[in-house]
């Protein structure tokens, strides 16, 4: 354990005198631990500069020092220092990170490599031109190509941000562990304590390992962000030179009536494949589908009767079935694919028909409309055949599985075999039918897109100018006039669709900007609420009515106009909006009056039948919403708190004066009472010291001594009176608990007038028990 312990200690001292030789760098050279001073050598220096070669190599001569010192102290049954275990950990974690650094130095070679390729190839094209003979498919691949290229460079674009996010990161934890170091660096440096000494050392050495593998990260995260951005600049030349392509393509490119002729025959090898290989599967399957279907029912019919061999006839009928289910839908697939054929057909013919004559409107639109709805049929199609390929392979995989389970050339494994054929067969259809629909799906996409295309942009600027005609005059359309001669307006779509936006943006702004009054500006004033209230609703109002006049004003429609229209509103208003014009006022005078205020608690008369308690929290226009102890949100009209008694609690005060009251049996200590509930009021603490309470011996009672103590509270809600009494009821009742005073509770004396004596009979029990 001695030997151990001085290998930490020289450990730690070179660790220290490595990290002041070399001050620049992250960590210093870590020299093997030595048994005796006398035989330790003076750690190597580092050059101020090193490559990540020299680096890798530097760490991994100290990781197999380090591992051959744990070794040896393995040997001699000793447990290595902590420290030279986590510097092991350290080393090994620097060293894979540096084979990591390695190998995205030779990818960023590589990279570069491509780089200077895809440039040469860019600058050529543009020197040199198109090579080969730019056909219509040959710009379509180029355009698909494209499509995925771009999907390629946003992908590229994302690894680029995440390795840039990365490498800030890590330079982050980099500064943080250099900092650590270089303070632990000052107080070994600053220590003169030899009892410090080990402690700080240890420190230091941490310090230094987490430093240098920070500094590998920074490293490593630095060369994938270099490496990323090449990746990316890679993407851009490989984007670039496509669009170049294309661009010089779609230039010189004519879809000629002879290329069209070439894809038709193609088109029509196609067809006629898939007809010679329909005529050949029907000619042999009618027979072929009777035979299937018989064996199948004769093979059910041995299963149901069977007691034995269930299995090899169970595997029977399933093959049976599987052939006859392929015998029957193979036919209408290769029927769906010739289909598909003819619809491709009339498809490249509209293509090109686009490409060359430009149809007019019309027709552009018949073609995008037949397209729209082909694609979501095809795409039906294709969402039903993905389906049935996995339920195939699925099925598939299970019927070889039971495949490897059965006993060779056995009747199980024989019928098994069958089934794969089937399987495999009847997939490679759908697989050659799912083919089919994409490749549909691609050419009316196209199609799409060259219909909203620069090939129609005159019909388009056609379309859109004939479209801009009829919103221009529906626009300035006049609704109507006023004033005669040079005082004449008129008020036309514009200007009432402007008022209506005007006074739309100023209603959000008013109540924005009201909100702001009172949340900024009247909190800071240390306005009470409820005047912070009042004061936010009347700015609100006055704020809509500028913005409404000002909306009028930029519309150009004189107030004259509402003469008319505001005599009719009056008279209308009059009979048949009194109950909201008085709601309306009374709303006014409670923002201005303040009889009552947002926060009050009030006692409102007989709404609903009953006194309703609650707190106002806020003052409307119309009406006032007020909540209940319970919860429940109540509106009421304005008119109510003028027309009705309303009690406000809290109106100049929220001081409220309640009693309690309690009887005690007769005999009771008056005395003693009195002091106890007031005791029992000042000990609640909830309860007002000034004024005092004041207790008060009520009444000589039927039962009872009765008295009542009153109290002073602060009361914000209902709840807060009932609280409080209770609180004081409880500890009335502890106190009189510990004082031996019982509190009284109703009696009552029996009086019996008889002219004779009462009979008393005493019944032993078990005579009892026999009645």
């Amino acid at each position: 354990m001695l030997d151990s312990h001085r290998h930490s200690v020289f450990f730690l001292l070179c660790v220290a005198t490595s990290s002041l030789a070399n001050a620049s760098m992250t960590l210093a050279q870590l020299p093997n631990v030595l048994p005796t001073q006398e035989t330790q050598q003076p750690p190597p220096k580092l050059k101020p500069e090193r490559s990540t070669g020299e680096w890798k190599q530097d760490v991994t001569e100290r990781l197999a020092s380090t591992k051959a010192e744990i070794e040896a102290l393995k040997q001699e049954e000793a447990d290595p220092p902590q420290s030279v275990t986590r510097q092991y950990e350290a080393l090994t974690r620097i060293e894979l990170l540096l084979t990591q650094l390695v190998s995205e130095k030779s990818k960023e070679e590589k990279l570069d490599v491509e780089q200077e390729k895809l440039q040469s190839e860019l600058d050529e094209l543009i020197q040199d031109g198109l090579e080969g003979d730019p056909s219509f498919r040959r710009l379509d691949e180029v355009r698909e190509e494209l499509r995925s290229q771009r999907r390629r460079f946003k992908r590229s674009e994302d690894k680029a941000e995440a390795a840039v996010t990365a490498l800030d990161t890590a330079e982050k934890e980099f500064r943080q562990r250099s900092s650590q170091r270089r303070q632990a660096q000052e107080r070994s440096d600053d220590n003169n304590d030899d009892q410090k000494r080990q402690s700080l050392g240890e420190k230091l050495a941490a310090a230094l390992r987490t430093s240098e593998v920070a500094e590998a990260v920074v490293a490593l995260r630095k060369q994938e962000s270099i490496n990323a951005k090449s990746a990316l600049e890679i993407e851009k030349l490989q984007t670039r030179l496509l669009e170049e392509t294309e661009n010089r393509l779609a230039v010189v490119v004519t879809f000629s009536p002879a290329e069209l002729d070439e894809l038709f025959q193609e088109i029509d090898r196609q067809e006629d494949d898939l007809k010679k290989r329909l005529a050949r599967f029907e000619s042999a399957a009618e027979p072929r589908i009777r035979y299937v279907e018989e064996q199948w029912i004769n093979a059910q019919r041995k299963l149901d009767a069977a007691t034995e061999g269930k299995q090899d006839l169970q595997e029977r009928v399933n093959a049976f079935e599987l052939e006859y289910q392929a015998l029957r839908n193979i036919p209408s697939l290769l029927r769906m694919q010739i289909d598909r054929l003819a619809e491709d057909r009339k498809i490249w013919r509209a293509r090109q028909w686009v490409f060359v004559e430009r149809p007019d409107g019309t027709t552009v639109l018949k073609w995008a409309e037949n397209s729209k709805d082909t694609l979501s049929q095809l795409e039906r199609e294709q969402r039903k055949e993905d389906f049935e390929i996995d339920e195939l392979e699925e099925q598939l995989d299970a019927v070889e599985d039971r495949l490897k389970e059965a006993v060779e050339n056995s009747v199980a494994a024989v019928e098994l075999q069958k089934q794969t054929g089937n399987l495999r067969g009847l997939l490679r259809y759908h697989e050659d039918g799912l083919r089919s629909i994409k490749s549909s799906i691609w050419l009316h996409e196209r199609l799409l897109d060259e219909l909203r295309g620069d090939t129609l942009a005159t019909t388009a600027r056609d379309q859109l100018q004939a479209v801009w005609n009829g919103i221009s005059s529906a626009w300035n359309y006049e609704l109507t006039k006023f004033g005669e001669g040079a005082n004449e307006r008129s008020v036309t779509v514009q200007k009432v669709v402007t008022a209506l936006l005007i006074f739309c943006a100023g209603f959000i702004f008013s109540r924005a900007l009201s909100r702001a009054l009172g949340k900024q500006v009247l909190r800071r004033l240390d306005i009470d609420p409820s005047a912070s209230a009042t004061i936010q609703s009347l700015f609100y109002y006055v704020l809509l009515l500028t913005f409404s006049l000002v909306a009028l004003n930029i519309a150009k429609v004189p107030l004259t106009a509402f003469t008319v229209l505001g005599g009719a509103v009056a008279l209308g208003i009059g009979f048949g909006s009194q109950n909201i014009i008085n709601n309306f006022i009374s709303g006014l005078i409670l923002l201005a009056e303040r009889p009552v205020k947002v926060g009050d608690l009030i006692q409102l008369d007989q709404v609903n039948g009953e006194s309703l308690y609650g707190n106002i929290e806020h003052i409307g226009a119309r009406s006032t919403r007020v909540r209940t102890g319970s919860n429940l949100e109540i509106i009421v009209p304005n008119s109510s708190f003028l027309q009705n008694n309303v009690v406000n609690f809290t109106l100049s005060s929220d001081k409220v004066r309640t009693k309690v009251e309690v009887g005690v049996i007769y005999g009771s200590p008056t005395v003693t009472v009195t002091q106890l509930l007031r005791r029992a009021v000042i000990e609640t603490g909830r309860v007002a010291k000034d004024p005092p309470p004041i207790i008060l011996f009520k009444s000589f009672g039927d039962d009872s001594l009765v008295f009542e103590v009153h109290f002073w509270l602060r009361m914000r809600t209902m709840m807060d009176q009932m609280q409080i009494e209770s609180a004081v009821r409880f500890r009335i009742d502890q106190l009189f608990r510990e004082e031996g005073i019982v509190i009284a509770f109703p009696q009552r004396d029996v009086h019996l007038d008889t002219t004779s004596p009462l009979a008393i009979q005493v019944i032993e029990s078990d005579q009892k028990t026999a009645r």
